[in-house]
């Protein structure tokens, strides 16, 4: 655990503020939107496995509105209620 602190603290993900029982840290920005960020991708790629979400192919969002020509998605006309039933 030292040592994994240690690397979190070169690298700005976190800071000690006490040396008491073998140290205490606490987590900077950096580290919280990088836990953000990694969270919301495996939330997404979970969505997309599942069909309900769409991974954009070039790394970019995309924010486009659907087309009335596009199939309705499965979850279109489900009530929110019944989505985690």
């Amino acid at each position: 655990m030292k040592k994994a602190f240690a690397h979190l603290e070169s690298h700005g993900f976190v800071r000690k503020v006490s040396d008491e029982d073998a140290g205490t840290y606490v987590t900077n920005v950096k580290y919280r939107l990088q836990i953000r960020d990694q969270a919301a991708r495996d939330m997404l790629e979970e969505l997309a496995a599942l069909g309900v979400a769409a991974l954009p192919t070039d790394g970019t969002p995309n924010h486009d509105q659907p087309s009335p020509d596009d199939p309705p998605s499965p979850t279109e006309n489900t009530p929110v209620t019944d989505l985690f039933s």
